[in-house]
């Protein structure tokens, strides 16, 4: 009787060792979680929309700034300059306005007998191209007013300056890309799920994001799910033939689906885009 109760005990410890084994390994082989997840963000390129010398920097490499907030500025001496040319040529034009206008004034008023018709029309020709002209040179001076005010180079959104070396005395040309600022109000997830993970997966449904450079856990949820992904076993031949590589039927390896996590109510000081972090989806 002894001997039939342990075995029974052996018996019922060796199947819930079986059962707990074999619970982990479904959790392990099927639940959708990955450890293969990366932070990441939306990066802004700041470039300058004119060219020149930089005369001052306000920022330092990884500084944290506000939309609005003042980069750098480049000297500005030469669109003051453009600027004050267009004016000139601005009230020049005026001048020379004011003057043909009289004149065609004043031949509209006399008969036909005493001017001619192609010394009328010639007057009217004369106002017209003065008139264009002067509309020319009120958007030069649009165009130069533009030009002078980003000399002050801004930022574009809230968040952290990186990759900057600039220095003052730096020549910088127009739409070249200097540094980036980490956009602090978009912070998501990309969570690599493999493919047997899929099945329970779906928009909107929570998920649990652990950080791996501070120990810390956050909440977020399913914002999208990756459509499509590189099928690297096939490729186009030289003859336009699909390729197909060979491959071991007894080793298949899971692809990896991008899975798009938003994260709720995070502090963006303990997030670093590229980082990595486990990724739970609750079902």
């Amino acid at each position: 009787m002894i001997n039939l109760k342990k075995y029974l005990l052996i018996v019922i410890s060796v199947l819930l060792i079986i059962t707990s084994i074999y619970m982990l390994w479904q959790y392990y082989a099927l639940s959708p979680w990955t450890r293969d997840g990366r932070v990441r963000a939306e990066i802004s390129e700041i470039s300058s929309e004119v060219s020149g010398k930089i005369d001052n920097l306000y920022i330092v490499d990884n500084q944290e700034v506000k939309k609005g907030d003042i980069l750098f500025s480049i000297e500005k001496i030469d669109y003051e300059i453009k600027l004050k040319q267009a004016q000139l040529e601005l009230n020049d034009l005026m001048v020379q306005h004011n003057f043909v206008q009289k004149q065609y004034a004043r031949r509209s008023q006399l008969s036909k007998q005493a001017i001619s018709k192609e010394e009328y029309e010639d007057s009217k020709a004369k106002l017209d191209s003065i008139t264009k002209k002067i509309d020319l040179a009120k958007v030069k001076i649009e165009k130069a007013q533009l030009d002078l005010s980003r000399t002050k180079i801004t930022s574009p959104v809230n968040g952290y300056i990186t990759n900057f070396s600039l220095r003052v005395g730096n020549y910088i040309n127009a739409g070249t890309p200097l540094f980036a600022i980490i956009d602090k109000d978009s912070y998501y997830v990309i969570a690599y799920l493999e493919e047997t993970k899929m099945k329970n997966v779906a928009v909107n449904k929570p998920a649990i994001i652990k950080l791996y450079s501070n120990d810390q856990s956050l909440e977020g949820k399913v914002e999208s799910i990756g459509r499509a992904i590189v099928d690297k076993n096939a490729t186009t031949g030289n003859q336009l033939l699909q390729n197909v590589e060979p491959t071991y039927p007894w080793v298949r390896l899971a692809q990896r689906v991008p899975i798009k996590i938003s994260i709720d109510n995070y502090d963006s000081h303990i997030l670093i885009p590229g980082t990595t972090c486990t990724v739970i989806i609750e079902n």
